[in-house]
């Protein structure tokens, strides 16, 4: 095994603070490097993902070679760690794997947008496909959960001029990857431009539940993937908060983002000084419509009373309700940014609705 990826797995079970060994298939220690070589238990045949061998816990690793983590350690929260453990090694072996088998340039294109190649593989690779290291790329990232979007591969390739679209790549059967190479300065707007005509043209090919997330650019190759790990939290970020829209721009998402910094317990706290039990009768499913049309309408009176189909006086009248009881007039700005914050934090933590 390489001795740099075995240095990378001995500082991680380092941090488990608890006795261990990786084993090989033979019960030879491999881990900790300064015991490798002997032999500390024969392990037995089993094919549960773990087994209690006297003092310790054997957990297997699935993978292209049989490997065992030994975790000198009865207590029951070991079993946990152990598992955890072993499926991280799992992963970093399949990954390893994976570098060092023969690619072509989607492949590369694949393998470094998931993390797998470091510096010195990325920099000789890019040098063996012609990619120069040093242009202003950015993802886009497509994605139908309804249907497959193999389909769609040819249609980008020709709304992308040749010299735009570096790759387009199949993530998976409902997931296409763009990644785009820049000109010159290509403004926001180009951006924006770009992604409302894929949506266009999606749309007329039948995909109506397509996302699209668009990561920010960068500058050199090797963080691309920060543009791609970008253009798939845009998506998710889109999903949770219930975003207008199917384009996600992650420049834009600031609120979106701050809010999931702030930790579970705090937007907890503060999302029930709104949304609660005293204030359950009134924010029901109707309010809670009147208000997000409302709000869609900027605030506008008129509009948005027509987009509900109800007189202007009856919202006006709903409003007027809403502010005696939380204090919150939603057609002072203020005030409809504070509620909005407080809708989002129930968004962040997965509420559909009030709590009871």
């Amino acid at each position: 095994m390489d001795s740099g990826l075995l240095q990378i797995i001995d500082e991680q079970l380092g941090k488990l603070q608890i006795p261990y060994h990786l084993l090989d298939a033979q019960g030879n220690i491999l881990l900790p490097q300064a015991q490798a070589g002997t032999v500390l238990l024969h392990p037995p045949a089993f094919t549960a993902p773990f087994a209690k061998c006297d003092t310790l816990l054997l957990f297997r690793i699935e993978g292209r070679q049989r490997l065992y983590l030994a975790l000198h350690s009865l207590q029951k929260s070991t079993l946990d760690i152990g598992q955890m453990a072993a499926a991280y090694i799992g992963v970093q072996l399949e990954n390893d794997a994976r570098a060092r088998q023969p690619m072509d340039r989607e492949e590369f294109y694949l393998r470094l947008l998931s993390g797998v190649l470091g510096a010195q593989q990325t920099a000789a690779m890019a040098a063996q496909y012609h990619v120069e290291p040093a242009r202003e790329r950015y993802c886009i990232l497509l994605r139908d959960s309804q249907r497959a979007m193999t389909d769609f591969i040819e249609t980008l390739a020709q709304i992308f001029p040749v010299s735009a679209a570096e790759t387009i790549l199949s993530i998976d059967a409902n997931t296409l990857c763009v990644v785009v190479a820049q000109n010159g300065e290509l403004a926001a707007a180009d951006q924006e431009e770009l992604a409302a005509a894929i949506e266009d043209t999606a749309r007329d090919q039948g995909h109506d539940k397509l996302l699209i997330g668009v990561g920010e650019n960068a500058q050199t190759l090797d963080v691309l993937p920060e543009s791609y790990r970008q253009a798939s939290e845009a998506i998710r970020i889109g999903e949770t908060y219930r975003l207008n829209g199917q384009i996600f721009f992650f420049r834009k998402l600031i609120v979106e983002r701050l809010l999931n910094s702030i930790p579970e317990q705090t937007c907890r706290k503060y999302y029930q000084l709104l949304f609660n039990r005293r204030n359950n009768r009134l924010l029901n499913e109707e309010m809670q419509r009147t208000i997000r049309i409302f709000m869609d309408s900027n605030l506008n009176l008129s509009v948005a009373a027509r987009a509900i189909f109800i007189h202007r006086n009856t919202l006006v009248y709903r409003l007027d309700k809403l502010q005696a009881a939380t204090g919150l007039d939603l057609r002072v700005f203020d005030d409809a940014a504070t509620f909005k914050f407080l809708m989002q934090l129930g968004n962040r933590l997965g509420f559909d609705k009030q709590e009871g």
